[in-house]
């Protein structure tokens, strides 16, 4: 159809099949009815301005002008507002009744590029045909092949389309008579938009999404909120109906002062409830996933408390008193000692309004307690207790862009001073209640939270006095305390004397005038002194503190008012060597009375037990003498520090005695954990004697022992290789792992880097090892750099396994938190990384294998090893092109898809676009290679990041090949059409945040 054609009967022709399209679209929207749509319109394009067009573009003599211009038949859907069009575009409507041209397809939003009113054109695009089966229909068939373009805009938009398109768009007055105007027309326009229409879009937006959140909260405030909340059985249910509460109904109250109490009461109990039900997973329909826990309603329900705790804080602190002794388990403490320290903590919004006036009223409500009232909210009420004590105030304020946390120091009122005595003497109190270690440390953590300074703050010299003094008072307590306290806690409460002195025996250059401040540091420095010398006054302290602790204080440190751990560390070789002289023929059984009791004490930390060990060891080797009363004594805690002894008496030149030792032990199946870690640094070694050991240590199924040969294997094979790996390594490793214990993968501090028994490992002996940590569930946290030893010379055996691995996780006998292959590389990349080659024709083999989900296992290992997409991977992957089937380029596109769009895996992609033929299903999935971003920065990251490519990709408009023109012409069109979208919903975020925060 020509424009001859068009004019005298193609216009009434599209005229009808845009007439049929709205009608369509008006049916389709009826069943819609929370899409508001004000109207729609529709239209076939004037001959005239298609004559024009057609002039314009130089298309006067086209054939076919449909071919050319996409919208001789156009409908327009007007919405009220941007969430309509959002949900419009969101609900393939469009999708389920016609079939829409992407290519012609067009979103028309400004992006930042130039000023010009056409720009500022706002509307979505779409042009779409009538499906094959309802053109068949004898009403459609006329309109077979014809194409409408569908804009969709708001009201606002279209007021101002309509505005442009009748006075820029089609400008009436030719170039060279009223420029001025139409150009001051222009400016105008762009104004309206910029400054008022898209404004009020927003606005108008905001409005119909506070509005539809309101609605949302009524059905559930008409249906009976609270009532809701009672009725649920069980946790997902509650968790679902709080939230929906919390967000929807609560807010929304006029008065919520006066539903307060109905409020609090129906969500303490559903807390309670809460923590009386079974824990039930969520049933999908298609398989169950874990359910919501008790903790999680408890934590929904502080949280929602905490934001009304000053209603009545009373009430707030009944409620903390009442859960507090139901609770059970850490998770359901933690939830509720947030709302705990919310309500005690130093708000700074509160505090401008009542000063601390709530702190005095909590710690007097605390200090009438009962006992058991306290017995049974300790951790709890000693959580809030410490808050009182802290001298920071602090408040959170929010802009579009920011979160604004503010600090400050709370001055020094009489209710502050007031409340900080109570909070101390109400913890004094709490001390004898405590049951457990770990209560009685938070206590005196909690106590000394009165020597805390403000956070990030200055502070007053007022201020400063109350805290010396508060502190005084605390340090005095520690002293009363102190007797009755272990020798671990006396030690750790000597840390804590001298923190406190460290802070404040020496006065800032501004508060060193202020006598009151120099009496307070005096008086304050006067208690730490006395309780430094009440603890330091018992010899077996003293003792104690040099042999047990790596953060012990000692005299120099208190001498130089100094944390440095090196002298210190020098003086305590010293002081190590005078407590071995003291040891003779006289005293060892009191000595190994007193050692015995100081292995007793409990750490995770093998550098708390640093000088015990020297000491043990510098006693053999000075007086081996002794050490076999020292043996005939020592008490199984203690027992586990034979290896310095031993290492010891090895100084000294006593090889035979310690073989003697070890010979018995081993015989007799005594310490034989303890033997297999001296057998790992023992100067004569011995191959015979470890096997006996792990014979023995199997036989009573002693795992530690097991372990301890299996790591004297490792680290005796260098100088004794022998017959370790078949006789010691291989078993061990195979023992362990037949009783589910995979530690020695990996632990501590030990490494797998450098281990020459990894480099002595043979192919058969290198696959028992991959055997063995086959089903270790994730190789990236333990195991990967023993993988990498093994690399290093079996390549394939690597491979290989990590190909069982994945056949495994595709099955259903994988074990739980199971992961094939690691997520990232830090040692095995190395290795496999050197013979790209190899590792290509391994994951092709896999894929070839099973395609489902490689990109996330075969080509992310590619990923992984080749970060960077380097010239020696794309050199090997261009050869795969050469194959020149369809598999091999999707092979290969998968493994492109996990570089995130980098520049580097542009002209791999160039190439294999040439070689494709255009219609090629893999010409899309090269889109979502080339369309992917990694991580991206800013409002408008995205949309940046689309830009860039756009850029890149003009570069393939020259290329001679006319595939890789024809897909660059398309592609590049699309990035233009995300961008768009991307800029609008970044702008929208944007606006809709503004709102948010300026009310």
């Amino acid at each position: 159809m020509n424009f001859a054609d068009y004019e005298r009967r193609g216009q009434r022709l599209y005229c009808e099949f845009a007439e049929a399209i709205a009608s369509i679209l008006k049916m389709a929207l009826a069943s819609k009815p929370h899409l508001q749509l004000q109207e729609v319109q529709f239209r076939a394009k004037d001959p005239g301005s298609l004559g024009r067009k057609l002039e314009n573009r130089q298309l006067a003599d086209c054939p076919d002008v449909a071919e050319e211009i996409k919208d001789l038949a156009g409908c327009r859907l007007i919405f009220y507002t941007n969430t309509d069009v959002e949900a419009f575009a969101q609900s393939r409507l469009l999708h389920e009744n016609f079939d829409v041209d992407y290519d012609r397809t067009k979103i028309h939003y400004p992006t930042g590029q130039g000023d010009d009113a056409n720009a500022l054109f706002i509307s979505d695009n779409y042009v779409i045909r009538l499906k094959p089966n309802r053109a068949e229909l004898p009403e459609y068939a006329r309109f077979t092949g014809l194409r409408c373009e569908v804009q969709v805009q708001t009201i606002l938009n279209h007021a101002w389309a309509q505005m442009a398109h009748d006075t820029i768009y089609k400008r009436p007055i030719e170039k060279g008579f009223g420029t001025a105007i139409v150009e001051g027309i222009n400016a105008r326009l762009a104004k309206v938009m910029r400054d008022h229409l898209l404004p009020a879009g927003y606005e108008f937006q905001k409005i119909t999404s506070d509005y539809r959140r309101l609605l949302a909260g009524k059905d559930m405030f008409d249906a009976g909120a609270l009532e809701t909340i009672r009725d649920c059985g069980n946790l997902n249910d509650l968790h679902e109906t709080i939230e929906r509460f919390g967000s929807h109904v609560l807010p929304n109250y006029d008065d919520i002062e006066a539903v307060f109490f109905d409020v609090s009461g129906t969500l303490v109990d559903a807390a309670e409830r809460a923590l009386a039900m079974p824990e039930i997973p969520y049933d999908t329909g298609w398989g169950e996933y874990p359910g919501e826990k008790r903790e999680t309603i408890l934590s929904d329900v502080c949280g929602i408390l905490s934001h009304l705790r000053y209603i009545d804080i009373d009430r707030s602190l009944d409620t903390v008193l009442r859960l507090a002794g139901q609770i059970d388990g850490a998770p359901q403490r933690k939830a509720l000692d947030g709302f705990a320290t919310k309500l005690a903590e130093h708000n700074l919004t509160a505090w401008k309004k009542v000063g601390g006036a709530f702190q005095a009223h909590l710690v007097e409500r605390i200090g009438k307690l009962d006992d058991p009232a306290v017995a049974a909210a300790l951790p709890t009420l000693t959580t809030m207790l410490a808050q009182v004590l802290k001298s920071t105030v602090t408040g959170t304020s929010y802009k579009p862009d920011a979160i604004v946390l503010h600090q400050g120091a709370v001055p020094a009122s009489g209710e502050l001073i007031s409340a900080r005595r109570g909070a101390i003497e109400q913890l004094k109190r709490f001390y004898p209640f405590a049951r457990t270690d770990e209560e009685r440390a938070e206590i005196l953590h909690g106590l000394s939270s009165a020597g805390e300074t403000p956070m990030n703050s200055g502070y007053s010299n007022a201020l400063g006095k109350v805290i010396m003094d508060d502190l005084a008072v605390v340090v005095a307590f520690y002293r009363d305390i102190a007797p009755g306290m272990s020798l671990e806690d006396r030690r750790k409460l000597e840390e804590r004397l001298f923190r406190h002195y460290y802070s404040y025996s020496n006065l800032p250059p501004d508060m060193v005038d202020d006598a009151d401040l120099a009496a307070a540091s005096a008086a304050l420095v006067a208690e730490i002194q006395a309780g430094r010398a009440l603890l330091n006054g018992d010899p077996d302290f003293v003792i104690y503190k040099t042999l047990v602790g790596f953060d012990s204080v000692s005299d120099r440190m208190w001498e130089d008012c100094s944390y440095d751990y090196r002298i210190d560390g020098a003086d305590k070789d010293d002081e190590v060597e005078q407590l071995v002289r003291s040891v003779s023929p006289e005293t060892i059984d009191e000595w190994v009375d007193r050692l015995n009791r100081y292995a007793e004490t409990e750490s995770n930390d093998l550098a708390t037990f640093s000088a015990f060990g020297t000491f043990l060891q510098r006693l053999a080797e000075n007086q081996p003498d002794l050490i076999d009363s020292f043996r005939a004594r020592m008490n199984e805690r203690l027992g586990k520090f034979l290896p310095a002894l031993l290492h010891g008496l090895a100084k000294a030149g006593h090889q035979q005695r310690i073989n003697s030792y070890v010979d018995s032990w081993i015989a007799a199946g005594q310490h034989l954990g303890n033997v297999g870690w001296y057998l790992q640094a023992a100067i004569d070694f011995n191959e015979e004697r470890l096997v006996r050991l792990l014979d023995r240590a199997r036989a009573a199924d002693d795992s530690n022992a097991v372990f301890n040969c299996n790591l004297t294997a490792i680290r005796q094979y260098e100088a004794h290789p022998g017959g370790l790996i078949d006789r010691v390594f291989l078993p061990c490793i195979e023992y362990l792992t037949a009783r589910d214990d995979l530690s020695w993968l990996g632990f501590g501090f030990f490494t797998w880097r450098k281990q020459e028994i990894l480099r002595g490992l043979d192919e058969a002996q290198s696959r028992r090892v991959l055997d063995a940590m086959f089903l270790a569930p994730d190789l990236e946290r333990r195991g990967e750099e023993l993988l990498a030893g093994i690399a290093e010379a079996w390549p394939d055996l690597v491979l290989d396994f990590l190909r069982r691995r994945l056949v495994l996780a595709a099955g259903d006998a994988a074990p739980e938190k199971f992961r094939a292959i690691p997520y990232s590389l830090h040692a095995l990349n190395k290795p496999l990384s050197r013979s790209p080659d190899r590792l290509i024709s391994a994951v092709r083999s896999w894929f070839d294998a099973d395609k489902s989900l490689f990109e996330f296992r075969g080509a992310r290992l590619v990923h992984t090893v080749f970060p960077d997409f380097p010239p020696e991977l794309e050199s090997r992957l261009r050869a795969e092109t050469e194959h020149g089937d369809a598999l091999s380029a999707e092979f290969i596109i998968k493994i492109l898809r996990t570089y995130d769009g980098k520049d580097a895996v542009f002209p791999l992609c160039r190439d294999i676009i040439a070689a494709l033929d255009p219609k090629d299903p893999l010409i899309n999935s090269i889109r979502l290679v080339l369309y992917a971003s990694g991580v991206l920065t800013g409002e408008h990251g995205s949309a940046l990041a689309l830009a860039e490519k756009r850029t890149a990709l003009a570069a393939w408009l020259e290329d001679p090949r006319e595939a890789v023109r024809t897909f660059a012409e398309r592609f590049i069109y699309s990035l233009e059409q995300s961008m768009a979208q991307e800029y609008r919903q970044a702008d929208q975020r944007m606006a809709m945040r503004n709102l948010a925060y300026s009310e």
